[in-house]
């Protein structure tokens, strides 16, 4: 059941040293009428005005004392978050955070909203809470309530992007911060793995729903949004038959498809920091993930149009980019060899060559997934074709009147004919460089006849063998 959306006092500025807090442990009830303390103005050589600096940090401290007003907030920092009111912050301490917080106000600062009846009110879910339930679950051996706040907090975008956050003092202020506390989350799931199958049903049918929402969701590039997303791939169970079919490549598949700039802080801010076994793990993850999904598959798939195998492709390219730095896996293990044995070379290839506004995906723009086999192949395919298309346009040239034979011509004298050929070869790929895919046709000065040419042809290969 929800509550009533409490009226937010409108606290009286005062010029007096705040009172000690004696009592903070109503966890889920606005501070009575705080004192608001009028915070230090930071000494600041900018266009900024002292007076509506001021003005900034005073708005900042309301957000974090008093709130918004909404009865649903993001903001991990904003007291009318349902997810944060268990953190009340004393006056004293909300001041010198205000100041702290200036340089991220715009994130920070909630501006005041009249309470509307059209509000959204949601659950949320924290690990104390949760342990809570537990408790009750294991004396009362009811699993009722555990299997309505999972429902209704893993099957909501709005639940989970305000569930398990940090207190606000130990967010991060350099703004690389979600708010999100990823220790908390990765608890919720190890107690989660010991309860009965039934409520883990519960947890992956709300995160079937959720997925599935996600599509129709309205993409937001706040940090905010990114907290659902983290708390989804900290699932230990990715590759678990209930999660495999119908979400994991689903939820790459969304990651992937963020605004650019979100996709850059989830990867710096998120895949970049965790701790090396946890970078091990994703790179497991996420390469089994492709090795699963084509071993069901039907030998007719063509895997550079499944999205579920192209969007974790994407990602793999995360793990590979850090471990770069740091060496943790050898270059060898980034192979996919079932990617190798079904990719299709000719569509690879037209994609890679031939981009279009549709973006086709290709695996030639993550080398790091193929063997130096496919690789090989893949470059004598761009010679090949380079060659060809040189030739063609010579030819063109050579109608046009423009003398440009489409062949290099050398000349070799028969009694030292492997060393010629050799050194002019040689002279030829120093000029061309990397150019040098003519086709080559030497031309025997000591023969005139057609007969004479197909014997001293002979004798070259002969000699050459």
């Amino acid at each position: 059941m929800s509550e009533q959306p409490q009226q937010k006092p409108e606290p009286e500025p005062m010029d007096i040293e705040p009172p000690k807090n004696n009592n903070s442990s109503d966890q889920n009830s606005t501070p009575e009428v705080p004192l608001v303390v009028t915070p230090p103005v930071p000494a600041v050589n900018h266009s900024t005005p002292p007076s509506m600096t001021a003005n900034i940090i005073t708005g900042i401290y309301k957000t974090l004392i008093v709130g918004c007003g909404r009865s649903y907030c993001d903001n991990c920092y904003c007291f009318s978050n349902p997810g944060r009111k268990r953190f009340v912050l004393a006056p004293g301490e909300a001041a010198v955070m205000a100041v702290t917080l200036l340089r991220l106000r715009q994130e920070v600062q909630c501006n005041d909203m009249p309470y509307s009846k059209n509000d959204l009110v949601v659950e949320f879910l924290d690990i104390d809470r949760f342990e809570l339930l537990v408790q009750e679950y294991q004396k009362t051996n009811s699993l009722t309530s555990l299997i309505r706040i999972i429902g209704l907090v893993f099957g909501s975008p709005e639940s989970l992007s305000i569930s398990f956050l940090k207190h606000p003092k130990a967010i991060s202020t350099d703004g690389t911060d979600t708010g999100l506390d990823i220790t908390a989350v990765r608890k919720f799931y190890s107690i989660m793995n010991e309860l009965p199958e039934n409520l883990q049903n519960v947890l992956s049918t709300a995160l079937y729903r959720l997925i599935e929402g996600l599509k129709f969701e309205v993409i937001s590039m706040s940090k905010a949004s990114l907290r659902k997303f983290i708390i989804m791939l900290e699932h230990p169970k990715l590759l678990d038959e209930k999660y495999y079919p119908r979400f994991t490549g689903q939820l790459y598949t969304a990651i992937v498809s963020l605004p650019p700039s979100s996709q850059q802080f989830l990867k710096e801010n998120y895949v970049f920091r965790l701790d090396h076994s946890k970078i091990v793990e994703l790179h497991h993850v996420f390469q089994n993930y492709i090795v699963i999904r084509l071993l069901e598959s039907s030998t007719n798939l063509i895997i550079n149009e499944d999205t579920g195998i192209t969007s974790a492709t994407k990602l793999l390219a995360w793990v590979w980019e850090i471990n770069k730095s740091l060496g943790l896996l050898p270059l060898t293990h980034f192979y996919n060899e079932m990617v190798n044995e079904r990719i299709d070379l000719r569509i690879d290839f037209s994609n890679w060559i031939k981009p279009t506004r549709s973006s086709k995906f290709t695996f030639c723009h993550y080398p790091f997934i193929l063997n130096p086999e496919i690789k090989s192949k893949i470059l004598n395919i761009e010679a090949y074709l380079s060659k060809k298309q040189k030739t063609q346009e010579a030819i063109q040239m050579l109608h046009q009147g423009v003398l440009n034979i489409p062949y290099v011509i050398i000349t070799v004298r028969r009694d030292h004919l492997i060393e010629d050929s050799i050194n002019m070869v040689h002279v030829l790929s120093c000029c061309y460089e990397n150019s040098f895919t003519t086709e080559l046709i030497e031309r025997f000065l000591s023969f005139l006849s057609d007969i004479n040419s197909i014997l001293i042809l002979q004798d070259f290969c002969h000699h050459s063998e």
